[in-house]
């Protein structure tokens, strides 16, 4: 699963919103939709964990994931 469908499976449209509840910048965001950020802050992928409601493994592979098809 990619970031993008990661994010959108736990209601979030956009990523605006995420990036608000998780105090983190929106560029950022896009970046880790567009597989442009391979080795985020671990603070960062608690932070969207914790808004998404999953685990940081799972925010981890989907990045991953994100990266290898971008």
């Amino acid at each position: 699963m990619t970031f993008r469908a990661l994010r959108e499976k736990a209601g979030f449209a956009n990523g605006a919103r995420l990036a608000q509840l998780a105090n983190i910048d929106q560029t950022t965001i896009s970046q880790l939709d567009a597989g442009k950020v391979t080795d985020p802050r671990y603070s960062t992928v608690e932070a969207i964990a914790e808004v998404l409601g999953v685990t940081t493994g799972a925010v981890m592979r989907a990045i991953r994931e994100t990266s290898e098809a971008a």
